[in-house]
């Protein structure tokens, strides 16, 4: 699924930007996926292309934030909580 998600941004292994998915609550659905990106988006082609691959539209983001950096740990992983804050803001 990662694989398709970073294919449909135009990532590859020479890209400077940084994305990550995280949940916030939503009325309706009950949660929302927010993208967090370092890069310019077109969520409207982003969404497109998603949901071409197959990927169900469950999995697809809804709402974008552009961050200056992705939060990370010291140990290098994702700061989970803090992605969480920032897609509730």
């Amino acid at each position: 699924m990662a694989d398709v998600r970073t294919a449909a941004l135009g990532l590859g292994a020479e890209s400077s930007g940084a994305v990550a998915i995280a949940g916030r609550t939503d009325a309706q659905k009950g949660e929302a996926l927010v993208l967090l990106a370092t890069i310019e988006v077109d969520m409207d082609e982003l969404r497109r292309r998603l949901a071409d691959s197959g990927l169900a539209n469950l999995w697809i983001p809804r709402v974008l934030k552009r961050v200056p950096a992705i939060p990370m740990l010291a140990s290098g992983k994702l700061d989970l909580r803090e992605l969480r804050r920032i897609a509730a803001e």
